[in-house]
């Protein structure tokens, strides 16, 4: 999502638009829940510490972000999302 939100800003586009979503209703969730997401992780990333120093990389953000995202998607949606899988992180199949 976060590379949605980079491209939308980009190209100064709706990032619905850039996925090519008609609804009105689902291109407005989207739009929403990416401006939300790009707009927390840009302002933590300028957060700094005592010393000047970031206090967050991108990689940490997207780590535990993405993380604290999955537990809370998980609980609002109660199961649902268990038969999705993360993107590189697929069962391999057992050879017989």
């Amino acid at each position: 999502m976060w590379r949605l939100y980079t491209t939308a800003k980009t190209f100064s586009a709706r990032p619905s638009a850039l996925l090519g979503i008609e609804n009105d209703w689902v291109a407005y969730c989207l739009d929403n829940a990416v401006s939300l997401l790009g707009n927390s992780f840009e302002s933590k990333l300028m957060e700094t510490n005592k010393e000047g120093k970031p206090k967050y990389t991108l990689d940490r953000l997207l780590l535990k972000e993405g993380k604290d995202s999955a537990k809370e998607l998980e609980k609002w949606l109660g199961g649902f999302t268990q038969g999705f899988q993360r993107q590189g992180k697929a069962k391999k199949k057992r050879k017989k």
